[in-house]
């Protein structure tokens, strides 16, 4: 059980190496219909401490079914270098393979299993996998790194994939943009899949020869049980041969079974075959979400999938963005043709007028003008379906000013939300007139290119207390220690701001030819005492000890900040710092760190207590919602009930504002804070606590006053109250 004095680092092994205490390897499944919480869920943390020997972690996630785990990948430690370090030969690693072995012979509650070419190395690793009761979702990561000295391991991993007869998710995906040792991908082929009961394939981070596309989509044809897909660039741009089908063929076929399909693609198409792959998801029957992420094609670019709203009768969410590379100065055509501006926002005025199914939609606005945005808002608001349009990036030709006074007209300030803006000389002033912006992005390149000091940006965003999410990038001759101090200063004082990503593309202690460890930054010093921040991204080229120790100090005190991404050259001094004391951190969700320094064990230890708060935190969101009330989920709350991300959960699932989920958990932490309420949650008694009388006997336990149990409730948390769990063999 997760306790809050109990310790993840403790030691398992005895001097003589072995492991002590339970063998785990041994636990059986106890996953049930009427209990799926099987009891390996109550010892995830010594599970994890001895599969870190072979690079694996087991653990829940939020989406999954209550009870189901994953066997993951633990994080590769460097970017630089993505591969993990072999598996060391000895007692430990021995021991951590029977477990990983028993944990896909024995447990159905382990469901998905991640791999990539590192495990492919390890028969033993690939056999458990093969063999396992309940794997039924493969995760393939970084199948396009496939180191030069062992090509062969492509065709492993593909033999390993194609053999599983009833794996329902597979996902071929990128953990990382380095191609360190690569070899070109090798020919690919799903032909030999057992595609009876494949349900979810993602292959968007891949890229195929056509040969290979002709192959999937055969795949696919010969496939009924398809519910979502997701493809990239070689696939969703492929419109056949004289001998072969193409994509749009494929998805006539599937117009009846696929309900998710996702379009990533940075090539472009004829606008005949982009027409057909638009009419032919128009007729898809059961398609309920569609995301496209993709560069324009055509005149219209990518508004021509607004007509999927007007004909398809059964899409409840759209996502229309574009890469983010992609740039205003690419709309330069389409702004000296205002009748195809037009065509193109009456695509989606039809669109939002005829559909009666879409519930959300989200939408890259860059290629829209004042009056282009005033109408598609006023679309909006007569919409009887939609309740939430999330607007990616707008331009910057007074584009913000006019977007933010019509959702204020026309009552939509609930119902649109603005992702981010990306803040130039041209729009700064007028921001603090726009409260409905929550988030900016600020390059310090157009203040450059507009002449305008970079400094003047802070001043403009301190009367914006309406934001809570920054992002800056500062470079090249923007870079000084004087930015840097305005940049401090807006920290510091008075802001809403709860997400933080700062990049510096320069070395400012070179440039003041101060020596690193001498100089405490006043960026670092800001973000440390900033306790309202939940997430924080700081991507620099080094950082002082004093940088270290005020960072490692600050997510000891802040009861807020749960997400850190840490790129310096020396951020492992940091884990250092953080590591020993990490246990007693309940806020802590994800971490990421670039570093060289720091040991395996440091990162293993923090990314565990990553996962066991995040557990805390998706069990707790499952009582407070009432999904399930068992003394898994109640054992919880307690931990987190104060966590941020628990109300954001909340927030969203529940359909609520933040202060009804603040009073959702209270109200799920009075339902456990009496005394029968307590004691029927930990399984002491059935209904009610009663007493024998005896003669002489003092006040009893069911004699307390409320006021006198909830002080004994100050040091008793369902979690305290041992269980059979604790005590199994």
């Amino acid at each position: 059980m997760e306790k809050q004095h109990s310790v993840p680092n403790r030691p398992m092994y005895e001097s003589g190496g072995r492991p002590s205490g339970v063998d785990l390897s041994r636990t059986p499944c106890t996953r049930s219909d009427s209990d799926p919480v099987c009891q390996l869920l109550w010892r995830l943390e010594a599970c994890n401490e001895l599969l870190g020997h072979i690079g694996y972690q087991l653990r829940e996630e939020e989406d999954d079914d209550l009870g189901d785990l994953r066997l993951v990948l633990n994080p590769r430690q460097l970017a630089v270098h993505p591969w993990r370090h072999p598996i060391i030969p000895g007692v430990h690693s021995s021991a951590a393979m029977e477990l990983f072995q028993s944990l896909c012979a024995v447990h159905r509650c382990v469901t998905l299993v991640e791999l990539d070419y590192d495990v492919a190395r390890y028969e033993p690793l690939l056999s458990a996998i093969r063999g396992g009761v309940g794997v039924k979702r493969l995760h393939v990561y970084d199948f396009h790194n496939i180191p030069r000295d062992v090509p062969a391991l492509f065709h492993v991993v593909l033999k390993l994939v194609t053999s599983m007869e009833h794996v329902d998710e597979l996902a071929f995906r990128k953990r990382h943009h380095h191609c360190v040792d690569s070899v070109p991908l090798p020919t690919f082929s799903l032909s030999l899949a057992k595609g009876t009961t494949l349900k979810k394939l993602h292959v968007a981070d891949l890229n195929f020869r056509d040969s290979e596309v002709t192959q999937l989509i055969a795949l696919l044809m010969d496939s009924n049980t398809v519910t979502e897909l997701a493809v990239g660039t070689s696939v969703c741009t492929f419109a056949g041969t004289e001998t072969s089908l193409g994509f749009a063929d494929y998805l006539a076929k599937a117009r009846g079974t696929l309900r998710s399909l996702t379009l990533r693609s940075v090539g472009f198409c004829s606008e005949p075959d982009m027409a057909r792959l638009v009419d032919t998801i128009c007729e898809m029957t059961v398609l309920e979400e569609l995301v496209v992420d993709m560069v324009p094609c055509g005149r219209e670019g990518t508004d021509v999938f607004a007509e999927v709203l007007a004909w398809n009768t059964s899409l409840r969410h759209l996502t229309v963005v574009l890469p983010p590379w992609w740039d205003r100065c690419m709309f330069q055509d389409v702004f000296d043709e205002p009748d195809s501006r037009f065509r193109s926002v009456r695509r989606w005025l039809t669109g939002l007028a005829h559909t009666t199914t879409l519930e959300t939609l989200t939408l890259d606005m860059l290629g829209f003008l004042q009056e282009e945005c005033r109408m598609l808002f006023l679309a909006v608001s007569e919409s009887t379906s939609v309740w939430r349009m999330t607007v990616h990036r707008l331009l910057e030709w007074g584009c913000i000013e006019q977007a933010c006074r019509v959702i204020r007209e026309y009552g939509l300030t609930e119902r649109v939300v603005i992702r981010d803006h990306n803040m130039s000389s041209n729009s700064m002033f007028k921001l603090p007139t726009c409260p409905e912006v929550k988030a900016v992005t600020v390059y310090s390149s157009w203040f450059q290119a507009a002449s305008c000091d970079i400094r003047a940006v802070f001043g403009c965003l301190a009367a914006c207390g309406h934001l809570t999410s920054l992002r800056i990038h500062l470079s090249g001759d923007a870079f000084n220690y004087s930015v840097l101090a305005a940049l401090a200063s807006y920290l510091t004082g008075p802001n809403r701001l709860r997400d933080v990503e700062v990049h510096l593309y320069a070395s400012l202690y070179n440039e003041l030819h101060i020596p690193h460890d001498a100089l405490e930054s006043p960026l670092i010093k800001a973000v440390s005492c900033n306790t309202n921040l939940n997430k924080l991204a700081l991507r620099q080229r080094h950082l002082s000890e004093a940088d270290c120790r005020l960072l490692a100090d600050a997510f000891r005190r802040n009861p807020n900040l749960h997400d850190l991404t840490l790129s310096a050259a020396n951020s492992g001094r940091f884990l250092q710092l953080f590591a020993p004391a990490v246990a007693r951190n309940y806020t802590l969700l994800n971490v990421s760190l670039t570093t060289t320094e720091g040991s395996d064990d440091e990162m293993t230890v923090v990314v565990e207590v990553a996962r066991r708060n995040r557990s805390l935190v998706s069990r707790a969101a499952r009582f407070v919602l009432d999904d399930n009330r068992s003394l898994y989920c109640a054992s919880a709350v307690e931990y987190v009930s104060r966590h941020p991300r628990l109300v954001e959960i909340l927030m969203d699932k529940a359909a609520v504002g933040e202060a009804r989920a603040r009073e959702m958990i209270r109200r799920a932490l009075d339902s456990i804070s009496g005394l029968d309420e307590f004691m029927t949650a930990v399984r002491v008694v059935k209904y009610k606590v009663e007493c024998l009388r005896r003669p002489g006997a003092g006040i009893q336990l069911d004699q307390l006053n409320h006021d006198c149990w909830l002080h004994v409730r100050q040091y008793l948390k369902v979690a305290d109250v041992l269980q059979d769990h604790d005590t199994a063999p």
